[in-house]
């Protein structure tokens, strides 16, 4: 319960099952840690929302991911944030 990266991985088996509902449930608790500073967690969130059609709120997860300067987010902001 102390380490972002199982919260992370959790998130991320959810989003690979296309349960993506939880994925952001494991996203959002991977995100409050102070140590998470990669920008992953934000980056797979917005995914997930993005596959929910919840593009507003995709939108500022990217945001939130090109801010800890997460790699490769700028493509993913051209092609969802017009």
């Amino acid at each position: 319960p102390n380490n972002y990266t199982h919260y992370e991985n959790a998130g991320i088996c959810y989003y690979t099952a296309k349960d993506y509902k939880n994925a952001v449930i494991y996203f959002d608790k991977a995100i409050k840690f102070p140590t998470a500073n990669t920008g992953k967690s934000e980056f797979f969130k917005a995914m997930s929302y993005i596959a929910l059609g919840n593009k507003s709120a995709g939108c500022s997860a990217l945001q939130a991911a090109k801010a800890k300067k997460y790699p490769g987010v700028d493509a993913q902001i051209a092609q969802y944030c017009k």
